[in-house]
């Protein structure tokens, strides 16, 4: 019989189909694929997701609707007591409350089963958990594997904590058979950005301020900004285009892109990737993205900033605002450091955040043994 693989949401009981090629996404996803296991994601159901990636993407993965949408909490308890059996392996993401008394029904139903839990953590959130509440320490013990995926934290959690803290890190998987070989000689003269653009968490608009101090010394240079736009940040764009209207053509919004070729392509084609996070959960999923896209890093100092760029090997981690307007002026202006650095992100990605390599230690950890 095939072992199940039920990965359940915590925040709001809603998995959206952009979440099928992340992480909580790909993990069961390649489960399925290499272990032929039964993977399911149990959802909210929500008529406006129309989850093409299970076709596209992700096929095999199997998607359970919860009986009541608006109280996810009491919905994933009944379907708990229904399902149970068939559930061998519980995927959970974060340390949510919600979590808890979930947790604690499936190990009374199911003590056998398996338990694995991605924190999702960055340090600001983990130092507010009051870790030493009995509620938390019972969850977390009846977690077969507790991991993060930032080699940061997983070492500042294993002191904190009383728990083995495992390293998973967010890999990049090639969905679409994408040719990944990169030719720097084509690559433009574009600072990229992925992500949610405008959100505060995002704060793109450091990388728009600073660049509009350093854009004239750099007249071949142009900046884009790839996701979906907040509609908040559509005031600030007006205004700063009024402000700089001579940077209107070299400031591309390109949108969220679905297509995981197209997306590459920006990676490809770009030459240095820029994050200024105010804050990450962990390492985000656009670092290997852009490390298998052979950019440069330039990255605000998050938790795992230091660990994605090797270091300093593919890239640099800037303070402030100034600091980052000098560091792209002297990378711009460096095209040897610049190839360096780039033929060294592809070498560190294969090294660390090929999810077929990833998938196969999770595995490890979960059942003791790499069969595939």
């Amino acid at each position: 019989m095939s072992i199940g693989v039920y990965a359940f949401n915590g925040t709001s009981g809603h998995w959206k189909d952009v979440e099928l090629t992340k992480d909580c996404g790909v993990i069961p996803y390649l489960l399925h694929k290499k272990y032929g296991y039964q993977a399911v994601m149990v959802t909210t159901k929500d008529d406006n997701e129309t989850y093409s990636s299970l076709i596209e993407k992700v096929p095999g993965i199997q998607i359970d609707y919860l009986a009541d949408s608006k109280n996810f909490i009491e919905a994933q308890m009944r379907y708990l007591k229904e399902n149970y059996a068939k559930i061998d392996l519980l995927l959970l993401r974060g340390p949510y409350t919600a979590y808890f008394g979930f947790l604690r029904l499936y190990r009374k139903l199911r003590p056998d089963g398996k338990v694995y839990i991605a924190l999702d953590a960055n340090s600001l959130w983990m130092d507010r958990i009051d870790w030493q509440a009995a509620d938390f320490q019972l969850f977390l013990s009846q977690c077969d594997v507790i991991a993060t995926s930032s080699r940061v934290m997983q070492h500042y959690l294993s002191i904190k904590w009383p728990f083995k803290i495992e390293y998973i890190p967010n890999g990049f998987y090639n969905f679409a058979d994408i040719d990944l070989h990169v030719d720097f000689k084509k690559k433009y003269n574009t600072i990229l950005t992925v992500g949610r653009i405008g959100t505060i968490q995002k704060n793109n608009q450091l990388l728009l301020d600073t660049f509009a101090t350093i854009a004239d010394q750099l007249p071949t240079w142009n900046v884009r900004l790839v996701g979906p736009i907040q509609p908040e940040f559509e005031n600030y764009l007006r205004q700063y285009f009024m402000k700089f209207p001579a940077l209107k053509k070299r400031i591309v919004m390109v949108g969220e892109l679905n297509s995981k070729a197209d997306l590459m392509k920006e990676y490809q084609q770009a030459k240095i990737f820029t994050l200024t996070s105010q804050v990450e959960g962990g390492t985000p999923n656009v670092i290997a993205e852009s490390l298998f896209g052979g950019c440069y890093q330039v990255l605000t100092n998050f938790d795992a900033a230091s660990e994605a760029i090797d270091q300093g090997n593919c890239g640099v981690v800037v303070k402030d605002q100034t600091d980052l307007a000098q560091q792209l002026l002297n990378l711009c202006q460096d095209s040897e450091c610049l190839l360096k650095g780039q033929e060294a992100a592809i070498a560190f990605a294969r090294r660390n955040y090929d999810f077929n390599q990833i998938i196969q230690r999770l595995h490890y950890l979960l059942f003791g043994d790499v069969t595939e």
